[in-house]
């Protein structure tokens, strides 16, 4: 291997782009950085290519009695539904392992019901509100993009996984291939889709512009198919056209209220927050006091 980065963003960089076997050597060093690498671990639970071993840089944090509970609960929030099959194992097992309670596939209903549970203040009448989660890899193209109005969410990279095209298949009866699985997941970023966002709603991303930051957009049009050649495996061809009203906001910070930091656990790439829509509606305007 070559000579570690000891920061924690240089060390993410690394192992990104380290062959799988190798990536393992990262774990110990990124684990070091306890709550900082949760939120990291957290985008790339939502990535096929990174998320096994999120799960075992999670299970070292979680060695520190400090971090565990934090763990669990990251853990505990996975939709199993959007995992293969073998990473829902690895979750099961790792929680097993904490002493986690997950009798009854508790931890696999985590995510439908925390909205239920959760309560936030109201937002506005008939504006939805959404975390989405935008891929790992190229953040800093990803603000620079969603900074100009072109949020782009990732996991994007064949022409097949069009949103469009998949939806029109679907209609259609056809069978999907597997990239255009990966990508269905997505779905409700097309504003034709029934429970789909709509023009007018409040979107959330985190670790916007970096890991541990939040960012608040308005959509403003419709989903497109728009891929940029990077250069790599990643096109990042997802892409909502928004309007950035806040951002920057530290996740730690007093005016992300405890509501809407407890829903940013569940790790599907885009999901409804409507029932703190209030407290996105304040982070928001306070996001746009501080930058005038």
């Amino acid at each position: 291997m070559t000579s570690a980065p000891t920061g924690l963003d240089a060390l993410l960089a690394q192992a990104q782009t380290a062959a799988p076997m190798d990536r393992i050597e990262f774990r110990d060093p990124i684990a070091a950085h306890g709550d900082q690498a949760i939120d990291a671990m957290t985008d790339w639970l939502g990535d096929p290519r990174l998320a096994a071993f999120a799960i075992r840089v999670l299970e070292r944090i979680a060695r520190e009695p400090a971090n565990r509970e934090a763990v669990v609960a990251t853990l505990a929030a996975v939709d199993q539904e959007q995992l293969a099959p073998g990473l829902a194992d690895d979750i099961r097992t790792v929680l097993t392992n904490m002493g986690a309670d997950i009798k009854g596939g508790a931890q696999s209903r985590h995510h439908a019901t925390l909205a239920g549970r959760v309560a936030g203040l109201p937002g506005e009448p008939g504006r939805g509100y959404w975390v989405m989660r935008t891929s790992p890899w190229e953040r800093p193209f990803i603000w620079s993009e969603a900074s100009r109005g072109r949020l782009r969410q990732g996991w994007g990279w064949d022409d097949s996984q069009n949103l469009d095209v998949i939806a029109e298949a679907v209609h259609q009866g056809r069978e999907l291939n597997e990239e255009q699985r990966l990508a269905r997941r997505a779905m409700k970023m097309r504003t034709a889709e029934p429970g789909g966002m709509r023009i007018g709603d409040l979107i959330l991303a985190p670790n916007l512009p970096e890991f541990g930051f939040l960012s608040v957009f308005r959509l403003a049009g419709s989903y497109t198919w728009d891929p940029v050649d990077m250069g790599g495996a990643e096109r990042f061809g997802h892409a909502l056209p928004v309007e950035l009203l806040a951002e920057g906001i530290d996740r730690r910070s007093p005016v992300v209220s405890d509501a809407l930091r407890s829903m940013l656990r569940p790790q599907t790439r885009l999901y409804s927050i409507t029932n703190v829509g209030g407290d996105v509606e304040r982070l928001a305007s306070a996001g746009a006091e501080s930058s005038r």
